[in-house]
C-alpha cells in the first residue's frame, strides 16, 4: 500500500484525484490534516466544541494543582540535619600503612653467581618511605656512596663493612634514602615496614625507668638475668631501624638502654655475669648479646663512653671468657656450644667493623672451633656443605627443624668468618624446606635463618622471605597494650617472653637494609 501512496504524491494530478488522496492520507500531504480537523468541528454544534474546551482547561489546572500544591495549616519550617553517624565498624587488626610503596623485588634464582641476589637499577621506589619512627633522620638520604657491597664478608677473617670512615659508612643503609633502596631491593615492603614500626613503639613503651627491659614482666620463664639479654636484643632492634644515641624519633630509648648495659658492666668487662652466676642463668647469652648491642652503638653513634665499655666488653670476650680453640659458652673458659658461640661471632665481626680493637686470636679460635662442630661426612652428598652438630659431641638433631636450627647458627658464622654462601647450599637447601611456617613459631630460629638466606640469596631466599613476610606481618598483634609485639610461643619464645619475640621479629623485617649482602 505503501508503494500507491508513493505513486499518488509522486506523479502530477488533478484537483479531483488530490482531493481524494488527502481525504483518504490527509497525513501524508502537508496541512491537509489541519484543514480536515477544522472542517470537522467547524461543522459540529456549539456545545460539543465547548465541552471539549473545558475539559482540556480542567485537565490542565488539575495538573498544575497536582505539582505545585503546598500543605495546609500552618507552616513548618525543616532544618536539614547532617545525617546519622554511621556505627563504628569492627576492626579486627590495626592497620598501619605507613610506607607509600609496596613494591617487591624478584630475586635471581640463579646459585651459580657470586652474589645472587641481584641489584635491579631500574625499581619503582617511592621517596616517601619515612614511618611514624621518624626515620627520614638528619643523615638522609643515608651514606650510600660509602658503602660496600660487603658489609659483613670479605675473603678473610676481618673483612670490613663500609669504606672510608669506619663503620659509621657501614650502616648508612639503616636510613633515609639508604633504607628505601635496600628495601624495595631485597624484598621488603608496606606491611614489614609497618611492622617494625610497631614492634619499635611497643618496645618503647614498655621499657623500664632504669633504660631495662623486664623478662619476667612480659612472659619469660628464664631466670631472672635474662632481662640482661633481652635489653640488649630491643637496643639492638631499634639501631636495626636506624635510630642511635644522637639520632631517630628513639634516641632516647637507646641512650638509656644503652646506658643501662654500661651501668651493669663489671670492673673485668663482663655484662650481665659474674662469677657467682651459674651456667644455668645463660649469662654467656647477656654477654654477648649486649656486648653486641655495644658494638654496633658506638659503630653508629660514635658515643665515647659508648665506645669505651664496648671495648671492655671485646676485651672480656677475647680475653676472659673464650676457651682457646673452642669456642664460647656460659661461663667463661667453658668449652663452646654453636648457639652461644654464634653471638659471640656476631659481636666480634660488628666490633671490627665499628673501628675497636679485636686480637685475630679471636677469629681463628672462633674458626677452630666451628671445624670442630662441622659434619663433614655430609659434606660430600648431594646438598653440599653447611651441616654443623650444637657441640663436639651433641647434634640436637631430632627432626629436620632442629637439624636447620643448629645449621643455621654454623652457617652464620661461617659467613661472618669469610666463606662464601655457595660453599653451604646444603644447609641452604635444608632452610629453605624449613622455612617459617605461623603454626611453628621459633623466632631463634627464624633469626638466623634470615640472616644466612639472606646472604645465600637466589630461590632460597625468595622462598624463605615469601614465608618469612606473611608469617610475621599476620601474627603481629594488632590494637590493645599489646599492639605491635609478637606472642611468646614456641621454642625459646616462652623462655624469652615477648620482649624477646618481638625484638627478634622487628630484626628479623630489618634484614633488608641492616646488613647488606656480603659478596657481589
Amino acid at each position: 500500500m505503501a508503494d500507491e501512496y508513493e505513486d499518488v504524491l509522486a506523479e502530477p494530478a488533478d484537483d479531483e484525484q488530490r482531493d481524494d488522496a488527502e481525504r483518504e492520507m490527509p497525513e501524508l500531504v502537508g496541512g491537509g490534516f489541519m484543514d480536515s480537523l477544522q472542517d470537522q468541528f467547524g461543522s459540529a454544534p456549539w456545545w460539543v466544541i465547548s465541552a471539549v474546551t473545558h475539559a482540556v482547561i480542567l485537565m490542565l489546572l488539575a495538573t498544575i494543582v497536582m505539582v505545585y500544591q503546598q500543605p495546609t495549616g500552618e507552616a513548618v519550617v525543616v532544618e536539614q540535619l547532617p545525617p546519622p553517624p554511621k556505627p563504628p565498624e569492627k576492626i579486627k587488626r590495626k592497620i598501619r600503612d605507613i610506607v607509600k610503596s609496596d613494591k617487591i623485588v624478584e630475586v635471581d634464582a640463579d646459585l651459580t653467581v657470586q652474589n645472587p641476589v641481584i641489584i635491579h637499577d631500574k625499581i619503582e621506589i617511592t621517596d616517601n618511605i619515612e614511618t611514624e619512627s621518624d626515620l627520614e633522620l638528619n643523615t638522609a638520604p643515608g651514606e650510600e656512596e660509602a658503602i660496600s657491597d660487603i658489609p659483613l664478608g670479605g675473603t678473610g677473617f676481618s673483612g670490613v663493612i663500609g669504606i672510608g670512615g669506619g663503620g659509621a659508612g657501614a650502616y648508612g643503609y639503616r636510613t633515609g634514602g639508604g633504607r628505601k633502596r635496600a628495601v624495595g631491593r631485597y624484598g621488603g615492603s608496606r606491611d614489614t615496614e609497618s611492622a617494625v614500626d610497631g614492634a619499635l613503639a611497643w618496645l618503647a613503651r614498655n621499657q623500664e625507668a632504669d633504660g631495662r627491659w623486664e623478662l619476667k614482666k612480659h612472659d619469660g620463664k628464664a631466670p631472672e638475668t635474662g632481662h640482661v639479654g633481652v635489653t640488649g636484643l630491643a637496643v639492638l632492634a631499634f639501631l636495626g631501624a636506624g635510630h642511635t644515641e644522637k639520632d631517630g624519633r628513639y634516641k632516647e630509648n637507646v641512650r638509656r638502654g644503652v646506658k643501662y648495659l654500661i651501668s651493669i658492666q663489671d670492673n673485668k668487662g663482663s655484662i650481665g655475669h659474674n662469677d657467682n652466676h651459674k651456667s644455668s642463668d645463660g649469662a654467656g647469652y647477656n654477654h654477648g648479646i649486649a656486648g653486641l648491642a655495644l658494638a654496633e652503638a658506638w659503630g653508629m653513634g660514635k658515643v665515647k663512653t659508648t665506645g669505651a665499655a664496648a671495648q671492655k666488653a671485646i676485651d672480656y670476650t677475647c680475653n676472659k671468657h673464650e676457651k682457646p680453640n673452642g669456642g664460647w659458652r656460659y661461663d667463661p673458659r667453658e668449652t663452646g656450644d654453636l648457639s652461644v658461640t654464634g653471638w659471640f661471632v656476631m659481636q666480634l665481626k660488628s666490633a671490627r667493623v665499628a673501628g675497636l680493637n679485636i686480637p685475630m686470636e679471636a677469629f681463628r679460635g672462633a674458626r677452630n672451633f666451628l671445624e670442630q662442630v662441622e659434619v663433614k661426612e655430609d659434606n660430600d652428598g648431594d646438598y653440599g656443605g653447611g651441616f654443623f652438630k650444637y657441640t663436639k659431641k651433641k647434634s640436637h638433631w631430632d627432626k629436620d627443624r632442629e637439624k636447620a636450627r643448629i645449621c643455621s647458627m654454623g652457617m652464620l658464622c661461617r659467613l661472618f668468618l669469610g666463606f662464601r654462601p655457595n660453599t653451604m647450599l646444603g644447609g641452604a637447601q635444608l632452610l629453605k624446606e624449613n622455612a617459617p611456617k605461623k603454626s611453628k613459631p621459633m623466632f631463634y630460629y627464624w633469626y638466623y635463618g634470615t640472616l644466612v638466606m639472606f646472604q645465600v640469596g637466589g630461590d632460597h631466599w625468595k622462598t624463605w622471605n615469601d614465608a618469612l613476610r606473611p608469617t610475621l606481618v599476620n601474627s603481629q598483634e594488632r590494637g590493645g597494650a599489646e599492639d605491635g609485639s609478637w606472642d611468646p610461643k614456641g621454642k625459646y619464645g616462652e623462655k624469652g617472653g615477648r620482649v624477646m619475640t618481638t625484638a627478634m621479629g622487628a630484626l628479623c623485617l630489618e634484614v633488608y637494609y641492616r646488613y647488606l649482602p656480603m659478596y657481589k
